[in-house]
């Protein structure tokens, strides 16, 4: 058992909370953290390294290649994890689409090189007819299709590129808040008439307008450091549910410097009235 393992069961939640935030704002180096800030989101991103760093893709594509060579059981952000772990929420929502549709072919926007499709890959060849597209940044694109394409993995550009695949739903894994606009890519949903969507790993607050916050990396996994959005619930709910709506959702324990919660949501294009 790791010691902060070992010191939380000994400690009241509280106190132990306190300790760390204590601990972490000692040691910002060695830990993810997220720094509230008042700049607008385009003056915050100007002082970012952000994610298209060359060195970061260059980790990932390490990890990527240890898990393929079976060195490691999956990768996220490049870190290596040992043991196997499904995510079943995603699971149950590829099933369903699955049963209704006789198909299953997955737009993952911002998957990297095929982060979630590598973790999940023994339960992705039980479906049939499945293909997975990767849309990324531009060199992660092209890294993908020179090293990791294969019959049912390919990476492209844009959303556009895709507009005669009959994608069946798109995945949104811990990546909207990362954008400047997001609710752009959500209409380009509703504009080709996607039939499902999932979120994943998206946070949320209680505040009436969104957080925007810096997102520092730690060295060991790698340095950088990101412009961030934690999502005002009510107003980004409101906009969501005028297209789509909930099939089922899901929370993730996950706890950040900033009080919210991450979410995953599985929804369906309503019908046209």
């Amino acid at each position: 058992m790791k010691a902060t393992q070992l010191v939380q069961q000994i400690l009241p939640p509280l106190v132990y909370q306190t300790l760390m935030k204590i601990y972490k704002s000692i040691r910002k180096d060695s830990f993810l953290y997220w720094e509230p800030t008042s700049l607008n989101w385009q003056t915050a991103q100007a002082s970012c390294s952000g994610y298209n760093e060359a060195s970061i893709l260059e980790k990932v594509k390490h990890a990527t290649n240890e898990v393929l060579a079976g060195n490691a059981a999956y990768e996220r952000d490049s870190v290596l994890f040992d043991k196997l772990e499904y995510h079943w929420p995603l699971v149950a929502s590829l099933e369903h689409i699955y049963q209704k549709q006789h198909q299953l072919k997955v737009l993952d926007f911002g998957g990297a090189l095929g982060s979630t499709y590598h973790q999940h890959q023994a339960v992705l060849k039980n479906f049939q007819q499945m293909h997975w597209h990767i849309v990324e940044q531009e060199n992660y694109v092209t890294c993908g299709k020179e090293n990791f394409t294969t019959d049912t993995l390919s990476f492209h550009y844009t959303i556009n590129e895709l507009a005669t695949k009959k994608i069946d739903v798109i995945l949104f894994s811990c990546v909207l808040h990362y954008l400047e606009n997001p609710f752009q890519f959500i209409e380009e949903a509703v504009k080709q008439q996607i039939p499902y969507l999932i979120f994943d790993r998206t946070p949320f607050t209680t505040e009436p307008q969104d957080i925007i916050s810096i997102q520092h990396v730690p060295a060991k996994i790698y340095k950088a450091n990101y412009v961030c959005r934690i999502f005002a619930e009510t107003a980004f709910m409101q906009k969501l549910l005028q297209h789509y709506e909930i099939i089922w959702s899901w929370e993730h324990d996950i706890h950040i410097d900033i009080p919210c919660i991450y979410k995953g949501m599985f929804l369906q294009l309503k019908k046209q009235t």
